[in-house]
């Protein structure tokens, strides 16, 4: 059996395994924030962009201790026939037993993927919402919803929507320091903690480099060891090996995750305001003309006038698009010049 390179290093299972996770940093705030409103028997809409935890989150809140109490029922939309409406896929995860002498409880719904759920799906839980048993129990306490946008779609109803309210809540990109603690945890051995395989400025670029997702970091690191491994594995095992920026961009921009833009730093140095937007994105990660005009204390075509000269220059290009408005972040290499030795 061919070794992998995280067993040469001592791990019997992988430990940047990117599926779902429970154990997450940095989520206390939004946390309690959920389980309040399952308390309260509100709806929520839990949103963030992929990779940034939103089914961990869902998966974290079935285990929360002040919730032991109710029952969950979690959906991912995204593998539901279309005919199916909620009473059927409750059945479908009760046993027979319970079918014929017990009542679901407190029932919370965790809907995952809710851009894809179908009309039939949606309406069905907001008519079983209104549902009660004739001890006057509700049959559904809660309902979160989770999906990348922060607006419904057409699968949901006006009515829904009314519903929902403002009760909104974003998965928030983690800082710095947050994304070097899920390292921390994962790349931790009995033995050894290999986070120390990378020096101080190779660690700041790949944690910048992958835009507060976590899934990315654990994507970007496996490429980073398994291109080592490939390499050099002495370099791998010795510990005395550290891993510079160089090698941390030369291994991703290898494996296709980064794309070398042509940049003349030098110029882009040169004008102050160019630097100064760079420094907000840096600080911030993606933004829209709209945020950079406020964090820079300018106009938005003053904002949108630098961006797209950012833009062409390679320093800049678009993360994701959001209420019909480009957000963009850092190239690959503009991160890489912006971290200092």
């Amino acid at each position: 059996m061919i070794k992998q390179w995280y067993n040469k290093l001592g791990f019997s299972n992988y430990p940047l395994d990117p599926r779902s996770n429970p154990n997450l940093v940095g989520v206390e705030n939004i946390e309690n924030r959920l389980v309040s409103y399952i308390l309260q028997g509100n709806m929520c809409l839990l949103c963030g962009h992929t990779g940034s935890g939103k089914t961990s989150m869902l998966k974290r809140l079935m285990l929360n201790k002040e919730l032991k109490n109710f029952e969950f029922v979690y959906i991912s939309a995204d593998g539901i026939e279309k005919a199916k409406d909620i009473r059927s896929l409750i059945n479908d995860k009760r046993s027979i037993i319970t079918r014929l002498f017990k009542k679901m409880k407190n029932i919370v719904i965790l809907l995952d993927e809710c851009q894809v759920a179908s009309r039939i799906l949606t309406e069905s839980i907001k008519s079983r919402w209104n549902e009660e048993y004739p001890d006057g129990q509700k049959v559904i306490q809660s309902v979160i919803i989770s999906q990348i946008d922060s607006n419904l779609k057409s699968n949901f109803s006006g009515s829904f929507m009314d519903r929902l309210g403002k009760r909104v809540i974003r998965m928030r990109k983690l800082t710095g320091k947050e994304l070097e603690e899920v390292l921390n945890i994962r790349l931790k051995s009995k033995k050894y903690n290999y986070i120390k395989k990378f020096d101080k400025t190779a660690l700041k670029f790949l944690i910048r480099s992958c835009g507060g997702s976590v899934r990315q970091l654990l994507e970007y690191t496996d490429v980073i060891f398994r291109e080592l491994d490939r390499l050099d594995e002495k370099s791998l095992i010795n510990k005395r090996f550290k891993l510079k920026k160089d090698h941390v961009f030369t291994f991703l921009q290898k494996s296709g995750l980064v794309i070398d833009h042509g940049i003349d730093f030098k110029k882009i140095r040169r004008n102050k305001k160019h630097m100064k937007a760079l420094e907000m994105f840096e600080q911030f990660g993606a933004m829209d003309s709209v945020l950079l005009a406020e964090k820079l204390d300018k106009t938005k075509r003053v904002a949108e006038t630098i961006i797209r000269k950012l833009e062409k220059e390679g320093a800049l290009i678009v993360s994701h698009t959001e209420d019909d408005k480009n957000f963009y972040v850092m190239t690959p290499r503009m991160k890489h010049e912006m971290v200092t030795e």
